[in-house]
């Protein structure tokens, strides 16, 4: 989307539910960037709902166009006393404490849990553009190790290592930039942790 463009989802000037969901989708920090002063438009008398400074249709109205992101769900369920069940589509595990924290150690704790959902999300990510350019790279690992903080309990930093047998290495530095911009897992912790890729 060009600027004219973004700017004409802006002026209030015949909204359809087309423009609505795709003006969903933008970033609101950057309609503040490009257009700080800008307040959005009411179309017609319908609800809305104030953030910082604009405006933007409830999401009774949105309901009535096209979905405006798709959600992942998954589901946890208590099984004993430490233990859940964590299902996610057709796929099962269990969570636990271990022995020492009060568990039956059962399964991983949820913050182990983090860490390998990082590492499993970033790995399938780097075997898909691996196959996709039929690169020569084969015997893929990764090691995840999270760095603890307290108040609040926390993760404060995590650090990747990937290793694997290659013979050009700059070929797999860019799979591994590949991999991390499509890292949903990566994507989301980088505004909240310090995370860092190592290839070793």
């Amino acid at each position: 989307m060009n600027d004219r463009e973004f700017k004409r989802l802006l002026d209030g000037s015949g909204y359809s539910f087309e423009d609505y969901r795709r003006l969903r989708q933008l970033d609101l920090a950057a309609i503040r960037y490009h257009y700080p002063s800008h307040r959005m438009a009411n179309e017609t008398a319908s609800p809305k709902v104030s953030i910082g400074k604009y405006f933007y249709p409830t999401p009774e109205r949105h309901e009535e166009g096209a979905a405006m992101a798709q959600d992942v769900n998954v589901s946890v369920k208590q099984i004993s006393a430490s233990t859940s069940a964590c299902t996610a589509r057709h796929h099962n595990v269990l969570s636990d404490r271990p022995e020492a924290k009060g568990g039956a150690d059962r399964g991983p704790m949820g913050g182990e849990m983090l860490l390998m959902g990082l590492g499993g999300c970033f790995m399938s990510n780097l075997l898909a553009a691996v196959r996709a350019r039929e690169a020569q790279v084969s015997d893929l690992a990764i090691q995840v190790a999270g760095t603890l903080a307290e108040a609040p309990a926390r993760f404060a930093a995590i650090r990747m290592t990937i290793s694997g047998t290659y013979a050009d290495r700059a070929e797999m530095e860019k799979l591994v930039t590949i991999a991390e911009r499509g890292c949903i897992v990566a994507n989301t912790l980088k505004n909240a942790v310090r995370l860092s890729l190592v290839l070793a």
